[in-house]
């Protein structure tokens, strides 16, 4: 509500304070909103190190987009030490979750050979899979690096970009999570996804009606064929479906206009990802 000044005057500072308090109980999304508020000075003196520590606590939990920052931070030098080779690794862990930006940062990092060995094929790939997500510099980009390449090596780029799909393992940054935590953040996700919605023109009765018809079956579906010991602690959460949403939109609502529109496009991410 601080950030965007919604039931009181827009204050950051005010907003800063709050987040730091979900992020210093480990929230990760929160993290990654204070790092993003570091990094730009909002609240706070603009402040690099701070920025890049926060970014990267969300990282080390698996969040995309924190991961990609932490990445490009590494590539400009901004709070760490100057690393093309640890933002390569920070690309990877985020375009593995089909994190567009990551994956044309990936896409160059290939191209020009910076901190990985140059590789036009996986280069390629990358560019288009960024694209087939609208990402038009990626869509420019790979077009470019096409130019460079054989019609063999275009062909082979173009046939991992069909087969690709994100890794079923979790990355080694990743924090290993109970069958109960795990199953929790899965029904946190969709209801943030639902709560996104409403900012999107829907109701709250026709989001969670979505969520609860569509989406959610879909993705106990899916862990039914490949994870069926999840099955059980999901089923368990419908009950607190309320609570939950409303913790969720308290949250949302709490967010600035570009901090909730990139959130919800991560969210909207892996919901795709959760259930195909």
């Amino acid at each position: 509500m601080y950030a965007n000044g919604q039931g009181v005057p827009k204050d950051d500072a005010q907003a800063i304070k709050w987040f730091r308090k979900a992020a210093d109980q480990g929230n990760a999304t929160a993290q990654g909103v204070v790092g993003n508020m570091y990094l730009k000075g909002q609240g706070v003196p603009q402040d690099y190190v701070e920025a890049a520590k926060w970014f990267r606590k969300a990282a080390d939990q698996g969040e995309a987009a924190a991961q990609e920052m932490i990445g490009f931070m590494y590539h400009k030098g901004q709070g760490v030490s100057q690393n093309d080779t640890e933002a390569a690794k920070w690309y990877r862990l985020a375009a593995d979750q089909g994190f567009s930006e990551a994956q044309y940062n990936l896409g160059v990092a290939y191209s020009n050979g910076r901190g990985i060995p140059q590789d036009y094929v996986a280069a390629h790939m990358w560019f288009n899979l960024a694209a087939a997500q609208g990402d038009q510099d990626a869509a420019k980009a790979r077009d470019q690096v096409a130019s460079r390449m054989t019609a063999a090596q275009i062909a082979e780029a173009q046939k991992l970009a069909r087969e690709w799909k994100p890794p079923t393992q979790a990355g080694p940054e990743t924090r290993v999570q109970s069958v109960e935590e795990e199953a929790s953040g899965v029904f946190d996700v969709v209801m943030l996804w639902s709560v996104c919605q409403t900012f999107a023109g829907m109701s709250d009765a026709e989001a969670l009606n979505r969520a609860g018809k569509d989406i959610f079956p879909r993705i106990v579906s899916g862990y039914q064929k490949s994870r069926p010991e999840m099955v059980s602690p999901l089923a368990s959460l419908t009950s607190q479906t309320t609570e939950r949403y409303e913790k969720q939109l308290l949250f949302l609502r709490a967010l600035s206009s570009e901090n909730r529109d990139t959130i919800c496009w991560g969210i909207n991410q892996t919901i795709k990802r959760l259930s195909p």
